[in-house]
């Protein structure tokens, strides 16, 4: 059974692993942190590192929309600033 489920947590931690030199490196430190100290299985340590990761996305991204709105700007307007470039 090792043997069939091997696979499948090499594409689970792929899946977790962000664009090679873009991030991820908190999702393997969670999971590495979870299995090991913890005893946690690997599959709710892989879940338990992409929620880490939504529960920062969701909390940045708002702040970010406000800045821009308090800056007058928008996502419309950066994306034209980005064209003209």
């Amino acid at each position: 059974q090792a043997v069939e489920r091997r696979p499948f947590v090499h594409q689970r931690h792929g899946a977790v692993v962000q664009a090679p030199g873009v991030g991820g490196g908190v999702q393997v430190a969670a999971i590495a942190a979870l299995t090991g100290l913890f005893g946690v299985e690997e599959e709710p340590a892989a879940v338990t590192a992409v929620v880490i990761w939504l529960m920062a996305f969701m909390l940045a991204v708002p702040v970010a929309l406000v800045l821009l709105a308090r800056q007058g700007l928008s996502l419309r307007a950066l994306r034209q600033l980005e064209s003209e470039d």
